[in-house]
């Protein structure tokens, strides 16, 4: 990159934000909805997501709702919630009550308009013995995800093909040959100046790059066609890539929304792009290309435990809310793009962002900007720069010391369930009752069977 022009990168923390940005400014316009149904904004404020739906239902529009109280007298509890559903025309559908400690806390689910659902709720929150502790859907939805790999074309392709004007210097607006070349995925222009950025990137990776990159590099030189004179296929790529650790590339137009994009991730699918960065600028891009991706990325992806912290990152994203979305991008921007790591007491660079542009190479391991530890409650909260090379980098230990603190950080997230990956199946299982889980360590027993009797015959002949 060129650190006297000012620019703009696309990233998965724009984008992050920006979608949570357009979901509270939806949930602001709605304050006055709440304000004509006569309720306060604590019913509304309990509202969150796709439950928002509900206020834009028609008045006779329903829904199932849950709502979670706790009293300590139970039959008053029972009696009056049940005066409320007769009062307000509430039909219920299921209630139980449970004693926790010295109280008593209810369920009750019902089926409600919006209308009838905030008069019930404002008739329970009068009642003195009665504190409401949860008001959700009853089958409460969450952010849909790809559960396969066979999925995944639903989500990376569902809206149309486009240029992100935004991302484009001014330059590239008005080449319409270059816009049209984009749209159509054609030849890949001006390949003797991707040589000039191979070249020059390879004559810094020996200093600033660490071990894994440097080895897979060579091998991808030699089983996936890397060279300075042509840009291999995709396919060819991510059958090598799937022979090492599983992943896999996908063809995608661009950036993704951060949600489908780390589902990706976590199906070790890496949603990869066909085209070359403008011509007149070969050696800094401010959105994803081929360039960055297949010298930057790929042989990160080409090391096991490398992989495995991408799909991390991926898994981790799957059910969160939009705030926790926000804060695994910004983990992934730190580490995956912009990732510095101790190698022999030396700091070295794995981030892709890093490896495929060399000139923020040269900057992150200079003495310039500030190196921190690598703490995810820290760096999933840190301000991350856009318009030029980073202030700050985060050094983690190694890759298996940044594995572990992301599976603690990600074990601490809201979600209503945990998902687990099937190998064999290239799939997602969601993990909600107990024989969910039993029915996953099953298949973890079979293959702890293999591998004992393996050790076992090991033991015996050698």
């Amino acid at each position: 990159a060129d650190n006297n022009v000012a620019y703009e990168r696309s990233s998965l923390i724009k984008d992050a934000q920006n979608i949570r940005k357009v979901k509270l400014e939806r949930k602001k316009s709605l304050r006055g909805t709440v304000r004509q149904l006569s309720t306060d904004l604590e019913v509304f404020d309990a509202l969150y997501g796709e439950q928002l739906d509900l206020l834009e239902k028609k008045p006779q529009e329903t829904a199932e709702f849950a709502v979670i109280f706790s009293s300590n007298d139970a039959s008053v509890a029972v009696s009056r919630s049940t005066d409320l559903f007769k009062e307000f025309n509430v039909e219920l559908l299921h209630m139980e009550v449970q004693k926790s400690e010295a109280t008593f806390k209810t369920l009750v689910e019902f089926l409600a308009t919006k209308q009838s659902l905030v008069q019930f709720i404002n008739g329970l929150k009068k009642e003195s013995k009665i504190a409401i502790l949860k008001i959700c859907f009853r089958n409460m939805p969450v952010q849909e995800v790809p559960m396969s790999i066979y999925e995944l074309d639903k989500f990376l392709y569902a809206g149309p093909i486009s240029i992100d004007d935004a991302a484009l210097r001014e330059e590239a607006h008005d080449d319409p040959e270059y816009r049209s070349r984009r749209l159509f995925f054609a030849e890949l222009a001006r390949q003797h100046r991707r040589k000039e950025v191979y070249l020059k990137l390879k004559s810094m990776h020996e200093k600033y790059a660490c071990k894994q990159y440097l080895d897979n590099l060579s091998l991808l030189e030699e089983k996936a066609n890397f060279s300075p004179d042509f840009i291999p296929q995709l396919e060819d790529v991510s059958r090598f890539l799937k022979t090492q650790t599983g992943f896999q590339l996908k063809p995608a137009s661009g950036l993704v929304t951060p949600r489908t994009f780390l589902a990706c991730l976590a199906l070790r699918v890496f949603p990869c792009t066909q085209y070359v960065r403008y011509w007149k600028s070969p050696h800094h891009t401010t959105e994803p290309d081929c360039i960055h991706e297949l010298l930057g990325h790929v042989p990160m992806l080409a090391d096991s435990r490398l992989a495995d912290l991408s799909q991390l990152i991926g898994l981790a994203s799957l059910g969160v809310s939009d705030e926790d979305v926000e804060k695994i991008a910004t983990l992934y921007w730190f580490t995956i793009e912009f990732g510095l790591c101790k190698e022999n007491g030396r700091t070295k660079a794995f981030g892709a962002g890093l490896l495929s542009s060399h000139g923020e190479l040269e900057h992150a391991l200079s003495d310039k900007p500030e190196h921190q530890q690598f703490d995810p409650s820290i760096t999933s909260i840190t301000k991350y720069q856009d318009q030029t090379y980073q202030d700050l980098y985060f050094v983690t230990e190694s890759i298996e010391d940044a594995i572990v603190k992301l599976e603690n950080f990600a074990s601490q997230l809201k979600r209503p369930y945990n998902f687990w990956y099937d190998p064999y199946k290239q799939s997602l299982t969601k993990l909600i009752t107990r024989a969910d889980v039993e029915n996953v360590a099953k298949e973890l027993k079979k293959e702890m069977s293999i591998f004992c009797r393996f050790n076992e015959f090991l033991c015996h002949h050698w």
